[in-house]
């Protein structure tokens, strides 16, 4: 099928009615780490489903006070939009252009893989129908080279403190970004979770969590995960 066939199938197919499919297309990675010294990362695509799609991908910096507000960020994904067979896989190449971020700390990006997926032969004969895409964003850690110290020291060193009787703040004086996995303060386990925005600790940064109770002295214990998802041991803080 022709790139331009295939676009218009895909756009008559999401402003249609009625018929709802979920892709599979999934992303070989769930987060990466970009070291400077790479020229480019690369993630696989596949396509589990006896479907075609048409594949389009960026990065973006939402949620980055520091970068979000750049009109053109200084990445290139190859290949920006494409056609994927029912049943194969294809590589998403990430280069970085050399400039625009910080040299002395982390940055945190986002890749975004829109999948849309194009009608099958039986589904071009229902009347009303609707395609659903589906948008898989994964964390891109951009890490410059020559950093001070290392990521698992940042992860013992998180200072935490307490503001009220409900609220904790967490520091993190290291240049690199702390991913949390597990937070628990006064024998309380918070809900960590991208929906809540609270995830990640940034460098130079801090992250505010709300308890139910933090009296002075309460113990804090907290886990992290490294780059290659591996959790780290517990921690332990008093407040």
């Amino acid at each position: 099928m022709k790139l331009h066939s295939f676009v218009t199938a895909a756009i008559f197919a999401l402003t249609s009615l009625s018929f709802s499919s979920y892709a599979t297309v999934q992303l070989s990675a769930n987060r990466v780490y970009y070291h400077a010294k790479d020229p480019d990362i690369n993630l696989t695509v596949k396509n589990a489903e006896d479907r075609e799609y048409l594949v389009q991908s960026w990065v973006d910096a939402k949620g980055n006070p520091q970068l979000e507000q750049n009109a053109k960020l200084p990445f290139i994904v190859s290949p920006p939009l494409f056609h994927m067979a029912n049943k194969s896989e294809a590589i998403v190449q990430v280069m970085y252009a050399g400039d625009g971020l910080p040299t002395d700390r982390e940055s945190l990006l986002w890749l975004d893989v829109k999948a849309i997926p194009a009608m099958t032969d039986g589904e071009k004969i229902v009347k009303t129908k609707v395609m659903v895409a589906v948008l898989t964003r994964i964390k891109v850690f951009y890490r410059p080279e020559n950093l001070p110290g290392n990521p698992e020291d940042a992860i013992t060193n998180l200072s935490w403190k307490r503001l009220s009787n409900d609220t904790v703040t967490v520091t993190n004086n290291s240049p690199y970004y702390v991913v949390m996995n597990k937070v628990l303060i006064n024998n309380e386990a918070l809900k960590i979770s991208i929906e809540d925005n609270n995830t990640v600790v940034a460098p130079h940064g801090e992250q505010t969590y709300k308890v139910k109770s933090a009296p002075a002295g309460a113990k804090v214990v907290w886990t992290a995960m490294n780059e290659f998802s591996v959790t780290s041991p517990e921690k332990t803080a008093t407040l």
